[in-house]
């Protein structure tokens, strides 16, 4: 297949991750603590609403469910990338905002080509791993822009890098694994089985956090602060909309992408969604330095250069 056509798809998805994102930091931003969601309940929000859509696409166009070996990829990719991933990625972009977070997680696209090279057998050439230099330059330079509040701020910050990087990490690991689980699988089942894994690990994972809470004799509430935001349906339609954006429309695109190119590459591509919000952040309430500007231009340098050597 023509590369252009999943080149383009993944842009799309960046592009509409990018936006959905700053959907998302203004509901994670809601001044009522009672009312306020968390990130593991705004990422589960967001998985169920994306895999209640595409299981009625599945039931109206069809499509054969994946082989036990592709199961096993796909549950473990939306297990590492949906539900821990992207809950990480939420924690973040509520400390430290969506440029640092998306610009930090760009390092999910060495992660993705390194473990691509270790499991899948793709090649690293010298220009790949100068670039994925590039990306970690870039990176820096935006953690190191000085937010202009506090000091509680900056701890905040720094709480929020730490996550960011360890979403990279998990993102750049799911995009490996959904990118082995998807060859030869048809796109809407692969992306319903990636979603449900994604759904139902949020859920164990917050049901192990409540045992370890109970056995130690700590309160836990893990589980249901899981579907707090059920209880209040202002808080529902916003998150509603932005898993709209972020998930509904952005999903397909990417799996298609994830399918068809190689790990590292669409990992490349997806990184890229720092340069759409840097223009419509503003617009949102986000305000950047001259580092968090270089920074992400600098980091899409790497990008590019990863990309040009595929």
């Amino acid at each position: 297949m023509n590369l252009e056509l999943p080149a383009i798809a993944a842009l799309f998805s960046a592009c509409t991750w990018g936006l959905g994102s700053l959907l998302f930091r203004r509901v994670l931003a809601e001044p009522d603590p009672a009312r306020r969601p968390g990130a593991a309940s705004a990422c589960m929000i967001k998985n169920v609403t994306a895999c209640t859509a595409f299981l009625g696409v599945w039931a109206i166009v069809g499509g054969a469910f994946p082989e036990p070996g592709s199961l096993t990829w796909l549950a473990w990719s939306g297990v590492i990338g949906f539900a821990i991933g992207d809950a990480l990625y939420f924690g973040a972009v509520a400390r430290c905002g969506v440029q640092v977070t998306g610009v930090v997680a760009q390092l999910n696209v060495p992660t993705a080509a390194i473990l691509s090279w270790a499991f899948l057998g793709e090649d690293l050439s010298a220009q790949e791993i100068g670039s994925m230099a590039l990306v970690l330059g870039g990176a820096t330079l935006v953690i190191l822009d000085k937010p202009k509040a506090e000091a509680e701020s900056i701890g905040l910050k720094r709480h929020g890098v730490y996550l960011a990087l360890s979403c990279a990490v998990c993102q750049g690991a799911g995009v490996m694994l959904g990118h082995g689980g998807m060859i030869g699988v048809e796109v809407v089942p692969g992306t319903v089985i990636r979603l449900f894994a994604g759904v139902v690990g949020a859920f164990v994972l917050a049901g192990i956090f409540d045992l370890g809470a109970r056995l130690g004799r700590r309160s836990g509430g893990e589980t249901a602060a899981l579907v707090r935001p059920l209880k209040h349906p202002e808080i529902m339609k916003r998150l509603l909309f932005a898993a709209l954006i972020a998930s509904v429309i952005n999903l397909l695109p990417y799996h298609f992408a994830v399918r068809e190119l190689r790990g590292g590459i669409s990992a490349v591509l997806f990184a890229t969604a720092p340069l759409f919000t840097l223009p419509l952040g503003p617009l949102f309430g986000e305000r950047h330095g001259w580092r968090a500007v270089a920074g992400t231009l600098v980091g899409f340098l790497g990008v590019a250069g990863i990309l040009s050597a595929a």
